[in-house]
């Protein structure tokens, strides 16, 4: 598991990448959105080139709706300023359920094996 914090234009972000299967990852982001702070965690998957990408299905109500695209869900929102010590905060919070996130997002990929096999 790798953590990063970063400041750009946009302000301050924490990032943290895990593997969950092979050809696939999982990344938890933390930064400024919807008039505050929100953390979302997103599947990638490997394409046979060796690209990563994370494929959104337009138009479901959830993750769970999504049975073509990668893992996805809104984990956390608070509004406020976007500072560092809030954002390491929320991110830290968030990492503590980490296994129960990962865990989520292996059974989106289990429940449809057959898909991104090849992708």
């Amino acid at each position: 598991m790798q953590t990063s914090m970063s400041k750009d234009p946009h302000g301050w972000s924490a990032e943290t990448t895990v593997d969950i299967a092979e050809g696939k990852h999982l990344t938890i982001r933390t930064r400024r959105g919807r008039g505050g702070i929100l953390t979302e965690a997103k599947g990638y998957h490997q394409s046979s080139s060796g690209a990563w990408s994370h494929t959104m299905v337009i138009g479901v109500a959830s993750s769970a709706d999504a049975s073509e695209g990668d893992y996805y869900k809104l984990l956390d929102h608070h509004d406020g300023r976007v500072t560092e010590p809030r954002v390491r905060a929320q991110h830290e919070a968030t990492l503590v359920r980490i296994e129960a996130i990962k865990a989520e997002a292996v059974a989106h990929y289990g429940s449809r094996e057959h898909l991104h096999a090849g992708a």
